[in-house]
Order: C-alpha cells, then sequence, then structure tokens
C-alpha cells in the first residue's frame, strides 16, 4: 500500500510538473523575443535576410475599449514581429494584412496607417494604464503618412486638390503650382507657424518615418524632445511590413534603457486608416515580455 501511494504521490507531482512547464512553455511562447546578432541591423530594409535569424512571434490583436475613442474590434486579427538586436540597437519588424493603403492626412476624412511599440519595465502593473507619473513608458510610432513624405515628398495641399490656386504666396519662391519645400525660403516659416515653433506634425522636411513619445498615464502622450528611433514601411501585396528601431542605451534620460540579458514589458497597436483609427482608436496586443537575448 505504501508504495502504490509514493506511486500515485509521483505521478501528481509529474503531472503538475508537466502541466508547470507547459504554462510556462505558452507564456513563453507570447514573449518576443530580439535575436542577438553581431551584424549591422537593417533599420530601413523590411525585406533584408537578416531578419530570418529572428524568430517569428504571431501575436493577436484585440479591441481597445478603455480609452475614448474606442475600437471595439480589431481591424486585424493578428501581427508577426520579429526583433534583432547587436549590443548597440534594436530593431522590430512588424507585418500585417491591410488590403489598401493609408499614407496622406491631407483632408480632414484621411486617417493613416501605422503601427507602433511601448516599452517598459517588466512587471509594472502601471505599464497597462500606459505608465505613471514615477513610471513612465517610451512609445515608437510608425506613420504612413511620414514615410510617404520621406519617399515622394512633402504631401501638402497639392496633392489632395492637384489644381489648386493661390494670387500670392508670402516669401515663396518660384512660381505656382507651390510645393514644399524645396522652394520656400526660411522667411515663408513666419507664415506657417507650426513649421516656425517645431512641431513635428507641420515638419515638411521628414528625416524619420518614426515619432518617439513618452507616456506617464492615460491621455499623456507626448513627443520627446530628442529623436533618434528610426524605421522603414514598405506596403505590397496587400501587407504592410515595417521595420522600427532605436538605441538599446540611448542618453535622452526620458528613453528606458535596454540591457542585454534583461527583460521588458511590450505591447505592440496597429491603426488602419481606411477604419478611421486615430489616436486611442487603435488594434493592440495584450502587455507581453520582451526578452533581449
Amino acid at each position: 500500500m505504501k508504495k502504490i501511494v509514493l506511486i500515485a504521490v509521483a505521478l501528481v507531482a509529474l503531472v503538475s510538473l508537466s502541466v508547470l512547464v507547459y504554462g510556462i512553455e505558452a507564456r513563453q511562447a507570447a514573449d518576443v523575443v530580439s535575436i542577438r546578432v553581431s551584424d549591422a541591423l537593417p533599420v530601413t530594409d523590411p525585406h533584408s535576410q537578416l531578419w530570418s535569424k529572428a524568430t517569428e512571434f504571431q501575436l493577436p490583436m484585440g479591441s481597445q475599449t478603455i480609452i475614448a475613442p474606442v475600437k471595439p474590434a480589431p481591424s486585424v486579427p493578428y501581427i508577426q514581429v520579429r526583433s534583432l538586436n547587436n549590443g548597440t540597437h534594436i530593431a522590430f519588424l512588424i507585418t500585417w494584412a491591410d488590403s489598401t493603403k493609408n499614407d496622406r492626412t491631407v483632408k480632414i476624412d484621411e486617417f493613416r496607417d501605422g503601427s507602433a511599440v511601448l516599452l517598459g519595465p517588466v512587471g509594472e502593473m502601471a505599464v497597462l494604464a500606459m505608465g505613471t507619473a514615477t513610471i513612465p513608458v517610451n512609445v515608437l510610432h510608425w506613420k504612413a503618412d511620414w514615410q510617404a513624405d520621406i519617399d515622394t515628398g512633402f504631401q501638402g495641399v497639392e496633392s489632395a486638390f492637384p489644381n489648386f490656386w493661390v494670387d500670392m504666396y508670402p516669401n515663396v519662391i518660384g512660381e505656382p503650382p507651390y510645393t514644399l519645400p524645396g522652394n520656400f525660403s526660411d522667411a515663408a516659416k513666419l507664415y506657417l507657424p507650426g513649421w516656425k515653433v517645431g512641431n513635428s506634425f507641420s515638419q515638411p522636411l521628414k528625416v524619420t518615418s518614426v515619432e518617439e513619445n513618452r507616456a506617464r498615464g492615460f491621455g499623456s502622450l507626448a513627443t520627446e524632445q530628442s529623436q533618434g528611433a528610426i524605421g522603414r514601411g514598405i506596403w505590397e501585396n496587400g501587407q504592410w511590413s515595417v521595420v522600427i528601431a532605436r538605441q538599446l542605451h540611448p542618453s535622452d534620460n526620458e528613453d528606458i534603457q535596454l540591457i542585454s540579458g534583461e527583460k521588458y514589458s511590450t505591447a505592440f497597436a496597429i491603426w488602419d486608416g481606411a477604419s478611421g483609427d486615430v489616436g486611442a482608436r487603435k488594434s493592440i496586443t495584450a502587455l507581453l515580455t520582451l526578452y533581449v537575448q
């Protein structure tokens, strides 16, 4: 009888251990691992062969019903994420299906496609609330319209209304039709206040399609003064492939430092312009764990 009891206890322990291991593996399967490589990262090349060295994680997307404007149902069921780092920089490749390319926001009813990566300390429930006053988070936001500004030139009124005409444009150089920024003088900034005061949304000369933000709670998302993130997005055959990259150890004290061998909280968001996504109206993943190999 004693032998039978010991065998039964051993079996229970074995089953419990199996369940525990399976649970750990299941949680690990939902995490994102940034694979360490020795090469320069493909920070502007979504099609680089180097991405084959990174593990692909398929992440389900959910609705955003906490903060207005809400999104009751996600626009895409899931996204694919890969990540690489080389000891100095980290890069994410995010791909998702999108039948329409939305990369212009000139008219009031136009909305962009976009994607974002949230980075924060691991194990902090405050990260679920976009951080707090004492636990800030970083958000790297890629924007399709900024990408179009870089690839094809700044999109102004003339891109939405190609036949528009004005009698006089103060301090502009050349003749109509006027385009930005090639034939605009520095004095023209006086008549373009957003550009003059440094509003990142008004800059005609884009150097990156990724905006670095920090947040200290719901509704506190703000553009960082120092911008160091880079990336590139390509839309083809009904799919976006977007790279978002930044330094592991930026000098900006607003950014979270990413240390090799450590874990961090992360989440991903997708905006579908065709669905009218803007601001908080987006598709989101659960809060995940990022391991920097």
